[in-house]
């Protein structure tokens, strides 16, 4: 008999994951379907400067080169990754403004597959809570307006959560290689080149193992995993740059870059601006961080997902916010909002009693 009682568990195990597996596919397909509905109010919006990607885009594919017009090189793009893949499904027969729009919902769907990845629901009970969080992302304006705005933000927010929820086992667990750090490592990579901005977040989640962990060998050895990558696709586009354009600096980053007080004024109120239209995704996420911090649950996952957030935020006020409509900035602090709610979610539906649970899903 004792022999035989391992099998039994395993069958428990396997059956037990099925449920989580078919709620989670419910969950991405209702929440994609009302990103659909929600994103459909928008069309045919396109921004202008998606039409600038697209030009060096066709360029590419035409065999001209990442160029604007024939003659001297500029880089006006900050997107490389945008742009490849942009080209690349052009190459494939899409129209480059459906390329565009595919991406930009295959992106939104990419980041709602992150947070069901991190969070699946284990039961009906369960799924609830979760499914009221990942339901803020298709709802945001944000997300809807840029899923077909044609601009690399939601590729920016897949990536960012991806590389976040990747990192999330490796955080809470001593000893962690560099090789394992790779893993988030890619993505986070990848970031770089969607937005030359990205690094931002890099910096931040190195920072955040520090923050966990204390100054260590373990969190020494985690921080270089991570940033190993990033430094080196960072210096592979800085010499691409200078190689091919003849440039150190990206040509955006000299016309648009100038911080002063009036930028730091500027970008403080585009910061209070996109809050306020975030405010209830704003407040759950926030209550959601006070209560693992104060629980200690998941309290690795809430430092990353703030320092991430701190970090982006200082960046826009920095930059003096940004002139796009839709709070375009904010689409990666959607993704990083949701996984702060999901993590109060997971508690609910893990360890609050009946009334709690009933309550929060009220108020939510």
């Amino acid at each position: 008999r004792a022999g035989t009682s391992p099998a039994p568990t395993v069958v428990m195990e396997v059956r037990g994951n099925r449920p989580s597996a078919f709620l989670s596919l419910a969950a991405f397909v209702a929440a994609l379907v009302v990103l659909c509905l929600h994103a459909r109010r928008y069309l045919p919006f396109l921004s202008d400067d998606a039409l600038i990607s697209l030009r060096y885009a066709k360029r590419l594919v035409e065999g001209h080169g990442l160029t604007w017009n024939a003659g001297e090189r500029v880089e006006g793009y900050s997107n490389l990754l945008w742009v490849l893949c942009a080209a690349a499904l052009n190459r494939l027969g899409v129209d480059l403004i459906d390329a565009v729009r595919v991406l930009g919902f295959a992106g939104v769907g990419a980041g709602l597959a992150a947070v069901l990845y991190a969070h699946p629901p284990r039961s009906l009970k369960g799924a609830v809570p979760v499914m009221l969080a990942l339901l803020f992302v298709p709802l945001s304006g944000a997300m809807a307006v840029w899923a077909v705005g044609g601009m690399e933000q939601p590729l920016v927010a897949a990536l960012l959560a991806w590389g976040v929820v990747l990192c999330y086992p490796l955080l809470e667990k001593r000893g962690a290689t560099l090789t394992e750090m790779l893993r988030p490592g890619v993505c986070f990579a990848l970031l770089c080149w969607a937005r030359l901005d990205s690094p931002v977040f890099v910096a931040a989640a190195v920072a955040a193992i520090f923050l966990i962990d204390g100054l260590n060998r373990d969190a020494l050895r985690k921080a270089t995993g991570l940033a190993l990558l990033p430094v080196a696709f960072c210096v592979l586009q800085v010499a691409f740059r200078f190689f091919y354009y003849g440039e150190l600096i990206p040509n955006t980053a000299l016309v648009k870059f100038a911080p002063s007080g009036k930028h730091a004024l500027d970008g403080w109120g585009y910061l209070r601006a996109g809050a306020f239209t975030l405010s209830p995704l704003v407040v759950v996420a926030a209550a959601s961080a006070l209560l693992s911090l104060r629980k200690n649950f998941m309290r690795p996952r809430v430092v990353l997902l703030v320092a991430l957030t701190v970090a982006w935020a200082a960046y826009l006020v920095a930059i003096g916010g940004d002139i796009f409509p839709a709070w375009r900035h904010f689409v990666p602090v959607v993704v990083l909002l949701v996984l702060l709610a999901a993590v109060g979610a997971e508690w609910i539906a893990t360890r609050a009693g009946r009334l709690v649970y009933a309550g929060a899903g009220l108020a939510c």
